[in-house]
């Protein structure tokens, strides 16, 4: 086997290539490391987005279809409106409205 003599300048390029490495190395693992934990945001984002959306559908559909329900079940005239008449009255005659109209001079 041959011996392998290296010199001080030899030996000081292969020290700072492997420091160039290791800059290298360490700032891909942390760009990795800073992209994933922006993915992760990004996506639990759209997840919780993604859950109150079908949260506020399910409570649609359930609301519209008990109000179908109601709607379907109720007769008419059964349930008073809020602020009108609880039963049709008489209808007033011509006479009766002439009666109440202000006369104008």
């Amino acid at each position: 086997m041959g011996t392998v003599v290296t010199t001080a300048a030899q030996v000081h390029l292969l020290a700072a290539d492997a420091a160039a490495k290791a800059v290298v190395a360490a700032q891909t693992r942390m760009a990795l490391t800073q992209a994933f934990r922006i993915i992760l945001a990004c996506f639990s984002s759209l997840g919780g987005i993604l859950a109150i959306y079908a949260a506020l559908g399910a409570a649609s559909y359930r609301i519209i279809r008990v109000m179908a329900r109601r709607w379907q079940g109720a007769r008419h005239g059964e349930q008073d409106v809020p602020y009108g008449p609880s039963a049709p009255g008489p209808r007033p005659c011509a006479d009766d409205i002439a009666e109440r109209r202000p006369v104008s001079p």
